[in-house]
């Protein structure tokens, strides 16, 4: 069984893992389009005003912008952890028995705008980025991602009980059919 989730709004600020190696991520073959939109996401911080109008954010959260802008270079904490929204919260991560936790890293999968798809243990920085942005000369990215993450997530739902939990804009980065998956949407 897969449990795709999205990322979450919130985010724990920090880490205590090194700076961003994006060969370290799951799903290796994502790399070169993961490369692609960080290399966007950090120039993209050059333009502040554009900035705040693709991220949806005012003056006062120009810290978002500042953060992007060091992605590369920021500390990672693996995604469970640097998540924190509502659903993550209430996962408790932290309180879950090893044999709960184990089943976790090899069940979870959370669809990100930035990182495609990433594992709960996946070692990533602090960031601000929607599916449902578009960035120059790769659009919309639900629309970008989806041939990239059916191709690479095909092999691993295909025949597997999959429980899409995601909301619309991430659930249009993945097409269910190419995987041959038996799709449960909550």
């Amino acid at each position: 069984m897969r449990l795709l989730l999205p990322p979450s709004e919130t985010k724990l600020s920090g880490g205590t893992g090194p700076a961003l190696a994006i060969a370290n991520l799951g799903f290796p073959e994502l790399n070169p389009i993961r490369t692609l939109v960080a290399a966007q996401l950090v120039a993209l911080a050059n333009d502040v005003a554009e900035c705040r109008r693709l991220l949806g954010l005012s003056p006062t959260q120009d810290g978002e912008i500042a953060r992007n802008a060091g992605l590369l270079d920021s500390a990672t904490l693996p995604a469970i952890e640097r998540y924190t929204g509502v659903l993550y919260r209430e996962l408790d991560w932290p309180t879950l028995p090893p044999g709960a936790k184990r089943r976790a890293r090899s069940s979870l999968l959370v669809f990100s705008g930035l990182w495609g798809a990433v594992s709960p243990q996946d070692p990533i920085p602090y960031y601000k980025l929607k599916m449902s942005a578009s960035l120059d000369g790769l659009g919309r990215l639900a629309t970008w991602w989806r041939p990239r993450l059916d191709e690479a997530l095909g092999p691993v739902l295909r025949g597997r009980t999959v429980w899409d939990l995601l909301p619309q804009e991430h659930a249009a980065a993945w097409t269910p059919a190419a995987s041959s998956c038996r799709l449960t949407v909550a």
